[in-house]
């Protein structure tokens, strides 16, 4: 199973991503990204990602071996909840994407994102 924590729910995503996930991991469940103010200290940041670890660990209990969480959003949030994870054992993954850029004229560029594939999040 993947648990997609992110600001991208599952349905936005393209058929290229849903495809692939499904392919390595089976399953996938979104759990929506917190609302993390910008005025939070770096202990409130820290004590939401002590939450969220639970709340992976609750959402991850039962599932099999080569689970992951694919983690995405508010970088010290990440940071810390990724770090959190893989010290309890699970995987954590980011998703790649290509930056296609389109010229438009008069300056002006039409940008999206073309999904690669899954990236490991190491533990350092």
């Amino acid at each position: 199973m993947l648990l997609n924590l992110s600001n991208h729910p599952t349905e936005t995503w393209t058929p290229d991503q849903v495809d692939a996930a499904l392919s390595e991991f089976g399953k996938v469940v979104y759990e929506p990204f917190p609302n993390i103010p910008p005025e939070y200290s770096g202990k409130e940041v820290y004590e939401l990602a002590l939450k969220y670890l639970n709340l992976c660990q609750d959402i991850l209990k039962d599932t099999p071996s080569g689970s992951a969480v694919m983690l995405s959003g508010e970088t010290t949030f990440c940071a810390a909840l990724s770090h959190m994870l893989l010290d309890a054992g699970y995987r954590v993954v980011c998703a790649t994407t290509r930056r296609v850029n389109v010229d438009l004229g008069n300056g002006q560029f039409l940008k999206s994102f073309k999904f690669v594939g899954f990236r490991d999040y190491i533990k350092l």
